[in-house]
């Protein structure tokens, strides 16, 4: 528990999810983008027309692609959630997303993952919606001007060679695609490595 100061008439986002978009963007070189175009031909259709790369490690095939993502976490995980460095966040699972023209990707989560982030490859036009599960009001009042706080939804156009990252829980989806570009993205998820908890609440793991 913390004890965090507030000054009369300030709001404070109280239990806000943290969305990242990296500074930082990683133009892909034709070998790369090869690599990815050629991952459609070993798909999945997930739900919605969404099809999903088979291949669940995706960025080992991409090296210096991975090396740029798995700076950001660090970035976001040490100096925005300010974590303790004895813990090491990681990549575990990524792959690679295609939403052909007229397609969608469902709600949904990101189960056994601290961090889950996507890279995007093309498609600016088709945004990534990110919902909110707290949003539980009595009565669905009329709002007057959206803001942070009395919206349950909030939608993202990308920015092509660039990251989101953001807690697994957070609950989002894929709008549908009315371009004629195919929208395609990378995502992963990640854990951790190291202690965590602590002998004073009875809760140390070493993970």
């Amino acid at each position: 528990m913390n004890n965090f100061d507030i000054k009369p008439g300030n709001v404070i986002p109280l239990f806000s999810y943290p969305l990242y978009l990296s500074k930082n963007s990683y133009v892909l070189n034709t070998e790369e983008r090869e690599l990815i175009d050629k991952e459609i031909i070993n798909t999945v259709d997930n739900t919605d027309g969404n099809l999903v790369g088979n291949d669940k490690y995706f960025l080992n095939k991409l090296l210096e692609l991975k090396k740029y993502i798995q700076k950001e976490i660090n970035y976001y995980f040490y100096n925005v959630l300010e974590y303790g460095e004895t813990q090491q966040i990681y990549i575990t699972n990524s792959w690679v997303n295609y939403n052909k023209p007229g397609t969608k990707s469902h709600i949904h989560s990101h189960p056994n993952s601290i961090i889950s982030g996507v890279y995007y490859v093309d498609g600016e036009s088709t945004p990534i919606e990110f919902y909110n599960d707290n949003y539980r009001y009595l009565l669905n009042l009329n709002v007057k001007q959206p803001n942070w706080y009395n919206t349950n939804r909030v939608w993202y156009n990308l920015m092509k060679h660039n990251l989101y990252m953001f807690p697994s829980t957070l609950t989002h989806g894929v709008q549908q695609n009315n371009s004629n570009i195919t929208r395609i993205s990378i995502a992963y998820n990640t854990f951790i490595k190291g202690p965590v908890g602590g002998d004073f609440q009875h809760t140390r793991l070493e993970i």
